[in-house]
C-alpha cells in the first residue's frame, strides 16, 4: 500500500517460509497498515498457510471494531480470517489514550480472545504495564521501533542518546509526512 517503500512481493506461501524459517518465535503479529485494508483473499491464504503449517500464534491489530468486521460486503471473509486469529485488538489508536498497557496501544481498544489459546490471560490485560518495545539499528545506522512505545519513551530515548552525544534526526520521509 505504501508506494514509497521498497518493499519485497511474496505470495502467501513464501512469505509464510519466510515467516516459519525464523527460530525460535511464538507468533505472528498483524499491525501497522491495517492488515484488513489489505488484499483479504491473499491475508486468508497467508493466514491458512501459517495454521496448516505449524503451531504459531496470530495476533492481530485493527483500526475496526469487532462488530464492524462482522458485517458488510466483507462479512464472509472476514469471519474466515478472524476464525484464524487468536487474539484481535480492535478500535484505533488514540495517543492521548495511550495509558501502558502491554497488550493494546491505548485505553479505548479492546482486546478479544477469539480462540481459547490466551483466554487464561484474559483477567490481567487491563492492569498488565509490562509494555515492552524492540529497538534495532540496520546497517546505514538507521534506527527501528517494533511495538507501541509507552508515553514518554521516545522522549527519554532521545536524551539518553543526547547525552552520549548522540541524536535522532527524521528521515526525508518522515518530515514530509
Amino acid at each position: 500500500m505504501n508506494s514509497s517503500t521498497d518493499f519485497l512481493r511474496l505470495s502467501a506461501s513464501r512469505l509464510a517460509d519466510a515467516v516459519l524459517a525464523i527460530p525460535e518465535i511464538e507468533g505472528v503479529t498483524l499491525s501497522g497498515g491495517d492488515p484488513f485494508d489489505q488484499n483479504l483473499e491473499s491475508l486468508s491464504a497467508f493466514l491458512e498457510q501459517l495454521r496448516s503449517r505449524s503451531q504459531l500464534s496470530i495476533m492481530c491489530y485493527t483500526g475496526r471494531l469487532l462488530s464492524q468486521l462482522r458485517v458488510g460486503i466483507n462479512t464472509n471473509i472476514n469471519e474466515h480470517i478472524l476464525a484464524m486469529i487468536d487474539v484481535l485488538v480492535d478500535g484505533l489508536y488514540v495517543d492521548a489514550l495511550n495509558d501502558g498497557s502491554a497488550w493494546r496501544g491505548s485505553s479505548n481498544q479492546q482486546v478479544h480472545f477469539l480462540t481459547s489459546r490466551y483466554k487464561h490471560l484474559d483477567s490481567g490485560i487491563g492492569s498488565s504495564r509490562d509494555r515492552m518495545v524492540e529497538v534495532s539499528l540496520d546497517s546505514s545506522a538507521r534506527m527501528h521501533i517494533t511495538g507501541i512505545p509507552p508515553s514518554g519513551f521516545m522522549e527519554r530515548l532521545s536524551g539518553g542518546l543526547l547525552a552520549r552525544g548522540l541524536s535522532m534526526a527524521a528521515t526525508d520521509k518522515e518530515e514530509e509526512a
